[in-house]
């Protein structure tokens, strides 16, 4: 088996009306996360709404420094529980901050 990791995306812009809408999706590959050389983090944004693209940047933008901190904060729990208590926290922290 190859360490190759092949990533590709597409995403198409909606229609209202018959007009064009902007495209809010977002993806992002950080490789080594964490400084791990194991670690790919990949994630993709859907934006919506008037703000969506804004939110989707918010994210692309803060996500991943965010989750390494929390899931330094929580090293000390079990794998699968260390994982999801640092998204919970992750994705708290990322609500507040885009209501701010």
């Amino acid at each position: 088996m190859s360490d190759l990791i092949l990533l590709a995306s597409t995403s198409i812009a909606g229609k209202h009306g018959g007009l064009e809408k902007d495209n809010q999706d977002r993806h992002m590959e950080v490789k080594r996360f964490m400084k791990d050389p194991e670690l790919v983090l990949l994630t993709v944004m859907d934006g919506h709404g008037s703000n969506g693209a804004e939110a989707s940047d918010y994210v692309k933008y803060n996500f991943p420094q965010v989750l390494a901190q929390e899931f330094d904060a929580n090293s000390d729990l079990e794998l699968k529980q260390h994982i999801l208590e640092s998204f919970k926290t992750c994705f708290k922290k990322a609500n507040i901050n885009l209501k701010a």
